[in-house]
């Protein structure tokens, strides 16, 4: 064998080897952008999961609440009928049914000089479900809207497996190919589309 033939041999041994190791890292990347793009897609399902358990508690407190402000408002009415029309002794049955925070806004009605029509507008009287509702609902939003970031997180990750899948093609391309200058070729692009992909992937967020 003359010493070109020599040269070129080595010359291609060593890009079969630098094919082979530019290879093995990009299979170890695709795997770790696999299982990025899992665990991303894991917290967009626990999140839209936490959403909708939030708007469903959301859902049953309006309605709980929606009842208690209706059975209040019609003891009230039905109270303050009962003392308008001299009958102290139903009042006093309707007022025993009174719920804990509407006693309290009836005692401060009673107290008030210039009271409302109804022991329900004054300050005191509160509706501790109606009161959670809202933030039940800001959460439900925030859930819902960091699980589309996490589906997007997720979309990034398989973009770049896809990338990856371009620089393994290549590779293995420059292993098949005889003319050295296209070999070369293939094995730049293929280095290019690694470095492009390790460089996006380090500005994505990480979740263990």
């Amino acid at each position: 064998m003359t010493e070109r033939s020599q040269r070129w041999s080595t010359d291609d041994r060593t890009l079969d080897l630098l094919a082979v190791v530019l290879m093995s890292m990009t299979a170890i990347l695709t795997a770790w952008t696999g299982f990025q793009s899992a665990k991303w897609g894991g917290v967009m399902a626990i999140a839209f999961s936490q959403a909708g358990a939030a708007r469903t508690e959301a859902v049953l407190l309006s309605d709980v609440s929606g009842v208690q402000l209706d059975t209040d408002l019609t003891l009230a009415t039905a109270w303050t009928d009962a003392l308008a029309a001299g009958d102290t002794d139903l009042a006093a049955v309707h007022r025993e049914l009174f719920s804990p925070t509407l006693e309290a806004a009836t005692q401060a009605w009673e107290a008030a000089e210039d009271p409302p029509g109804s022991p329900l507008a004054m300050p005191e009287y509160t509706n501790a479900g109606f009161e959670q509702v809202q933030p039940l609902l800001e959460q439900a939003d925030e859930r819902a809207a960091f699980a589309l970031v996490a589906n997007q997180r997720s979309d990034n990750y398989v973009i770049i497996s896809v990338l990856s899948a371009s620089v393994l093609f290549f590779a293995a391309l420059s292993t098949k190919l005889r003319e050295r200058r296209l070999q070369i070729a293939m094995l730049a692009m293929a280095f290019i589309g690694f470095v492009v992909a390790i460089v996006i992937v380090s500005t994505f967020p990480i979740e263990v």
